[in-house]
């Protein structure tokens, strides 16, 4: 799904650059990821750090990319996101890696909406959150931030996480990532990995910050077809993963966008028959603000809304 343009940046580049490096410093809150891998792991991953896979880490302070050093004191973060990575390396955690032109610029203009995003209810992910265009008319109560990549990738998502999501200090977060593993044929070890890496960035962060995390929704892309017992393996393991770690949630989707035989239910989902439509994103809201509002995420549901029983918001028959 193409991003929409962001055509406010050139204006924000625009400002002179001492009130832009006044910004930067308000809105980073640089320097709370610890520089070391924690001691403890999640039981599933036998090591993060390793040639198999690592959590991400700050560079050193002082340290800026080589096209803001000119610019910019030797004690001051660069001006916008930490640029991608080029090589196979340097990046945290497991499997595929993408890098597509629009994601950088998403993420300047995520970098940008750092100030006014702080608090919110963070939605991150791929193009099935990219896509939730009528999240804020959804959720009118709440703040959010809606954090999705189109194209992105659970080792893309685990790279940019601290910057995009958890230097929000976020009321809550919402987790729908590994549609695009799946296109990529990545092991479904790999993905888990990179979610339970994600788990315990947000935990050490903040303990008390609840988290959703999503199963992904049925899928019938005739260019990238997934059988459907790798989606079934994968959504199995996002559920244990929830299952064994306080503080996250989960919310099903494959069973609401499906129909009753199992296969997706073509109201829910775009004429590609992978991403979702108005009403697919109307049935994820309806199984998601009772779960938040459970979590106690202020404005989930609508003034004089029911609430929608908890085994129904986890895609339970009624």
């Amino acid at each position: 799904m193409a991003p929409a343009p962001h055509g406010h940046l050139d204006a924000a580049q625009r400002l002179p650059l001492p009130l832009r490096l006044a910004l930067a410093l308000a809105a980073t809150g640089w320097g709370l990821l610890p520089a070391e891998v924690p001691a403890e792991v999640p039981k599933e991953v036998p090591a993060m750090v390793g040639a198999v896979g690592t959590l991400p880490t700050r560079p050193p302070a002082g340290e800026a990319p080589a096209a803001a050093a000119a610019s910019t004191p030797p004690d001051l973060p660069a001006i916008g996101p930490r640029p991608y990575p080029t090589g196979a390396a340097p990046w945290p955690g497991r499997g595929v890696t993408r890098v597509f032109g629009w994601m950088q610029e998403n993420r300047r203009a995520f970098w940008l909406q750092r100030a006014h995003k702080q608090g919110s209810v963070v939605f991150a992910g791929d193009s099935l959150i990219a896509g939730w265009r009528s999240l804020p008319s959804d959720f009118p109560a709440l703040s959010t931030a809606n954090r999705g990549i189109g194209g992105d990738v659970s080792r893309g998502l685990l790279f940019r996480f601290q910057e995009d999501v958890l230097d929000l200090h976020p009321k809550a977060i919402v987790l729908l990532i590994g549609t695009n593993d799946l296109s990529a044929r990545q092991a479904t070890a790999d993905t888990l990995f990179n979610i339970a890496a994600m788990l315990e960035l947000a935990r050490r962060h903040d303990a008390r910050v609840p988290v959703v995390l999503c199963t992904l929704p049925p899928r019938e892309h005739l260019d990238a077809p997934v059988e459907p017992a790798r989606l079934a393996e994968l959504n199995a393991g996002i559920r244990a993963l929830a299952a064994e770690r306080a503080g996250v949630t989960v919310v099903d989707l494959f069973e609401p966008l499906s129909a009753g035989d199992g296969s997706m239910d073509e109201r829910y989902f775009a004429a590609d028959r992978l991403h979702l439509s108005a009403a697919g994103y109307a049935k994820w809201r309806s199984v998601l603000a009772p779960v938040l509002a459970t979590l106690h995420v202020a404005g989930a549901t609508r003034p004089g809304s029911a609430r929608m029983p908890a085994r129904l918001a986890a895609g339970a028959p009624p």
